[in-house]
């Protein structure tokens, strides 16, 4: 859902992008999640405060420890 999600960010503004994708990050938030990681989870309730996404960022990765690479991707590839 999030490739979906930046994939319709840059089809609405292919030049600038970003305000997009994440206006489609939160509707999927707001949806009713099956799943949602941790991280992903922290960044977007963050961004819902702040209105900042690199706050965002920073706050979802200080929040895991530095331990923010995940590989959820990858655990769901089969």
């Amino acid at each position: 859902m999030m490739t979906i999600a930046v994939v319709e960010g840059i089809l609405d503004n292919p030049n600038e992008p970003i305000e997009y994708m994440g206006k489609r990050f939160m509707e999927w938030y707001y949806s009713r999640l099956k799943d949602i990681g941790n991280i992903i989870r922290a960044a977007l309730r963050e961004y819902n405060l702040s209105k900042d996404w690199t706050r965002a960022a920073y706050y979802s990765h200080k929040v895991t420890g530095g331990m923010s690479a995940g590989n959820g991707s990858l655990m769901r590839t089969k």
